[in-house]
């Protein structure tokens, strides 16, 4: 293909990081994703984006000015500029995407989007594919088609973004429950996210000892609630807990910190930080509950940066994990604290030589199986195929 429209968020690194906002996880998907792309064959990826920014009263800024960057390898980002006040957000942004991929027409081949919410992002991508006649398809991280909407706008936004998946070409998902639960006929694949290049190497960092790590948002969806419970009820003086990331419980963390000398708080990481802390760990936990909805429809994109590392991996099975990471992980089949207790002091009482064969295994997988290379010629011959 010589060049693939992405509808969503993708900022450059450096960007993103001064976006309070900002979800880093969904800025390294769509970022190494397009890279993947690149590396399979598409001569160019352009990003069509909207900076990822909260609704005025809560930032300073009500209108946010449009830039363009070009990173190289045959990647490069629109930013149009859009007007960042509720109500009207939404239909600036779609009106403003749209119109920086009309004056595209004719110079690309199929059409992506990262995710159909928040609204605007996807429904301006679906109307410059329908316009120019080429696919379209939607990826639909993030996208949880039964929750319950809490306000007027969320079930108006809910409702749209069905309309998007559902006016799709293709779907690219990261559960296989989404079109399943929708019952949808198009084709889709299903991917887990990708690895991301910057782990074939490991940091050179000593591991620590009976060190648990979290990275990530630090919220209920994620599991932070279980592992705070969980490490109240162990005792022993020498364990650790860091939590790395911001946003969700990060003021409880902080204030449980505050009691407790063994919870540190790292707060957001730059990506050597965020390498060096896992590579560091005794044990990484991912304690997602499988009984929030958001988590059916979801992957744990961590999860993959935690056996890219090469240490020990506790999580749960929430989502549509494959049968394989129950092979490469300590899986949390009884979400208590209790449970989860039990396994983190089991693994903390491991010998180090026991620790790093078990993390090899999980580190072989994912650098063979899920790296951005391979996941991304897996949608390039997706696009390629609905374009035929």
């Amino acid at each position: 293909m010589k060049r693939v429209l992405l509808f969503g968020s993708l900022a450059p690194p450096d960007v993103m990081r001064d976006i309070p906002d900002a979800s880093e996880a969904a800025n390294r998907f769509q970022l190494d994703m397009s890279r993947g792309l690149v590396r399979s064959g598409v001569r160019r990826v352009t990003a069509i984006t909207a900076i990822t920014i909260a609704t005025v009263p809560h930032p300073r800024r009500v209108f946010v000015h449009g830039a363009e960057w070009d990173l190289g390898d045959g990647i490069d980002i629109v930013a149009p500029g859009f007007v960042n006040l509720f109500p009207v957000k939404p239909a600036s942004v779609h009106a403003r995407l749209k119109s920086a991929g009309m004056r595209l027409e004719g110079s690309f081949d199929a059409v992506l989007a990262f995710s159909p919410t928040p609204i605007g992002h996807a429904s301006a991508g679906l109307a410059v594919a329908r316009k120019a006649g080429v696919p379209f398809v939607c990826i639909t991280a993030d996208y949880v088609p039964e929750l319950r909407p809490r306000s007027l706008f969320r079930a108006v936004e809910q409702k749209l973004a069905t309309r998007v998946v559902r006016g799709s070409d293709g779907l690219v998902v990261v559960s296989g429950h989404t079109p399943r639960d929708m019952s949808t006929d198009q084709p889709w694949i299903k991917i887990d996210g990708g690895v991301a290049d910057d782990w074939e190497r490991l940091p050179e960092v000593r591991p620590r000892v009976k060190t648990v790590v979290f990275a990530g948002t630090p919220d209920r969806m994620r599991g932070a609630p279980l592992l705070l419970d969980a490490f109240a009820r162990i005792e022993d003086a020498d364990m650790r807990v860091v939590f790395a990331g911001r946003g969700g419980m990060q003021d409880a963390i902080a204030a449980a910190a505050a009691r407790d000398p063994r919870i540190e708080v790292k707060g957001f990481l730059s990506r050597e930080e965020f390498r060096a802390l896992l590579a560091s760990a005794t044990v990484l936990v991912n304690p997602r509950p499988s009984s929030a909805q958001e988590n059916r429809h979801n992957f744990p994109a961590k999860l993959l940066d935690y056996l890219a590392s090469g240490r020990p991996v506790v999580t749960t099975l929430a989502g549509d994990l494959d049968p394989v990471y129950v092979e490469v992980t300590m899986p949390l089949y009884d979400e208590t604290p209790e449970a989860l207790a039990v396994l983190l002091r089991e693994v903390c009482s491991w010998d180090e030589a026991r620790r790093v064969a078990f993390g090899r295994r999980g580190r072989a997988f994912v650098l063979r199986e899920r790296t951005w290379d391979r996941q991304a010629a897996r949608i390039g011959d997706f696009l390629g195929q609905l374009a035929g």
